[in-house]
C-alpha cells in the first residue's frame, strides 16, 4: 500500500493544479468555444445555453454583468455610427462579500445573420491588458479574462461595421470568484446588450416615425413620400432593387410633425423597388412602382 500512496498525493496535486489553472483562462482557451448564451455557444441540453455556472457554483457574491458602449468622448451610446471606433466595456459587479478576482467571456453578433454558423463581428483592433483574444469556432472572436483579474472591468476595442449592417448583440457572461481552488462558492452571471445603427448616445431619445405613405404609387422620375416624426431628427433613406442591390443612398433630415421627401429616380431603370427609411428606432420598408 506504501507504493500507491506517491501515486495518489501526485494525481490529487495535478487535479489541484488542474483546478486553479482553469480559473486562470477561460473556457474558450480550454475549449476552443463559447458559453455567451449566443446562438452557437454551447448548449447544456436542448435550448439550454451554457454561462460560467456550467462550471462554478454559487452566488456568494450576488454578481452581475453589464456590457456597455463609449464614443471617443467617453459618452455610452445605444446605437453606432458605421465605420467609427468604440470601446466595449465588460464589468462584473457584485453586491456582497469581496471576490478575490474576476473572469468574463464576451462575443458580438450582427443580429440580421445571428445564427449557429454565423462568424460574428471581426473588427476589434485592441483590447486592455486583462483581456485576450481567442479563435473559437468558425472562426469567431471570443475575448475572455487574461488570467484572473483583480480589476472588475474589461475592455475591447471595436470598429462598427459598414452601413446597412443593422443592429449588432454582444453577448456576456462574467464570474466573481473567491479562488479557494475549487469552482465553488463562486458567482457567475450573464448578459446582453444591442446597438442600434444609427448613432444615438444614452441620454437620447429613440425617434420613431409613424404614417409612412408613397404619394402616388407608380411614381415617375420621382419618388414622393410622407411620414410623421415626433421631433426633429436624420433618416437615412434607400431604394433596393428586388435582389437587394442598392440603387439610391441619401440622408434626409427629419422635422417634427409630417415630412414629405421627394427622391430623384430619373437615372433609376422603370421596375419594381424597395423603398426603406432608417431612423434610430429602426427600418420601414414600402414597395414601389418607378415608371418613366
Amino acid at each position: 500500500m506504501k507504493k500507491i500512496y506517491p501515486i495518489l498525493l501526485f494525481s490529487l496535486s495535478v487535479m489541484a493544479l488542474l483546478s486553479v489553472y482553469s480559473f486562470a483562462v477561460g473556457y474558450a482557451t480550454h475549449n476552443n468555444g463559447g458559453i455567451t448564451t449566443a446562438p452557437g455557444d454551447l448548449d447544456i441540453s436542448a435550448g439550454v445555453k451554457a454561462t460560467c455556472a456550467k462550471c462554478h457554483t454559487g452566488n456568494a457574491f450576488q454578481s452581475s454583468t453589464e456590457v456597455f458602449v463609449t464614443d471617443a468622448n467617453n459618452h455610452n451610446i445605444l446605437g453606432y455610427d458605421p465605420n467609427a471606433t468604440y470601446k466595449i466595456h465588460v464589468k462584473i459587479n457584485h453586491q456582497t462579500g469581496t471576490p478575490a478576482g474576476y473572469g468574463f467571456q464576451m462575443v458580438g453578433l450582427i443580429d440580421a445573420t445571428a445564427s449557429p454558423s454565423s462568424i460574428g463581428l471581426q473588427n476589434y483592433p485592441g483590447w486592455s491588458s486583462n483581456v485576450k483574444e481567442v479563435a473559437g469556432i468558425l472562426g469567431r472572436r471570443y475575448y475572455e479574462h487574461n488570467g484572473v483579474s483583480t480589476s472588475n472591468e474589461f475592455t475591447i476595442d471595436w470598429k462598427a461595421p459598414a452601413e446597412g449592417t443593422g443592429s449588432v448583440t454582444f453577448y456576456a457572461v462574467g464570474n466573481a470568484v473567491n479562488k479557494n481552488g475549487v469552482q465553488s462558492g463562486d458567482s457567475p452571471s450573464n448578459t446582453t446588450f444591442q446597438l442600434t445603427e444609427g448613432l444615438l448616445l444614452q441620454n437620447e431619445s429613440p425617434i420613431a416615425v409613424s404614417n409612412f405613405r408613397v404619394l402616388g404609387n407608380p411614381s415617375v422620375d420621382a419618388i414622393r413620400f410622407s411620414l410623421s416624426a415626433p421631433s426633429s431628427s436624420e433618416a437615412t433613406i434607400g431604394l433596393y432593387d428586388l435582389t437587394g442591390q442598392q440603387m439610391i443612398h441619401s440622408k434626409e433630415p427629419l422635422f417634427s410633425g409630417t415630412n414629405i421627401i421627394s427622391l430623384d429616380a430619373q437615372s433609376v431603370q422603370a421596375g419594381t423597388y424597395i423603398l426603406t427609411v432608417q431612423t434610430k428606432t429602426g427600418q420601414i420598408a414600402k414597395k414601389v412602382l418607378l415608371m418613366h
